[in-house]
């Protein structure tokens, strides 16, 4: 932009600031929409990582009560 500003007529001259001013102004929205983007994600993720943390709790501890029973329904008797 700043090399078109050199280029054309000066009557066009407002037309290029305004356009580059324009730019200037989608480039800062396009930062916040990926920096929001992002912190969406981080949360998405997160949210997602918590949930397979307690499916994971959940069967462990299935598994560890069905293996408690089992043990309980076994008759040890010692031996010599």
């Amino acid at each position: 932009m700043r090399q078109l500003a050199g280029i054309v007529p000066p009557a066009l001259a407002k037309a290029v600031d305004d356009a580059r001013l324009a730019y200037a102004d989608l480039w800062k929205i396009t930062q916040e929409v990926l920096k929001l983007s992002r912190e969406n994600s981080n949360i998405n993720a997160l949210a997602l990582t918590m949930g397979r943390q307690r499916q994971l709790v959940a069967t462990a501890l299935d598994d560890l009560s069905a293996l408690h029973a089992l043990v309980e329904s076994k008759d040890f008797k010692a031996t010599r």
